[in-house]
């Protein structure tokens, strides 16, 4: 079984990614982690934003999140916080990621001001396996995922 995160703003704009998202995984069974990433320097900053920062998610984009991936066999929300590139490495080794899936046609929004603003770029420099999921879009409807 695999483990596939997916970065997130936890904003409703993002729900419409949800779809193709899915349609990435396709056949697969999987465990799907879903996640913010932070800018922290210190222990007390990352309790901080562990805690004030994971009371913003709107229950119902959780709710939305577990209906389109309730075929797969887990979804969670899980954040990162942390300054560094190792930091990051452990995170993804501890949560046993296989893959990301990057909505690289996403504009991510901070949620915070300790949020890091695009983080594919982040996410790539990991060196873990990143899949650009690409969306074209016809009259608000996915038409195409690559």
């Amino acid at each position: 079984m695999s483990v596939i995160f997916i970065p997130t703003d936890f904003q409703v704009g993002f729900l419409q990614m949800l779809p193709a998202l899915s349609k990435a995984l396709d056949n697969v069974y999987t465990d799907v982690i879903m996640g913010h990433l932070f800018k922290a320097k210190d222990y007390e900053q990352l309790y901080w934003k562990k805690n004030i920062e994971f009371k913003k998610i709107d229950p119902r984009f959780i709710e939305a999140c577990e209906s389109v991936f309730s075929g797969k066999n887990g979804f969670s929300v899980r954040n990162f916080a942390g300054s560094s590139i190792s930091g990051l490495k452990l995170f993804f080794e501890m949560n046993h990621v296989d893959l990301i899936l990057n909505p690289a046609d996403y504009h991510f929004k901070k949620i915070s001001k300790y949020s890091i603003g695009n983080p594919g770029r982040i996410i790539k420099r990991s060196g873990y396996p990143v899949h650009d999921v690409h969306v074209i879009y016809e009259q608000e409807q996915v038409l195409k995922v690559s």
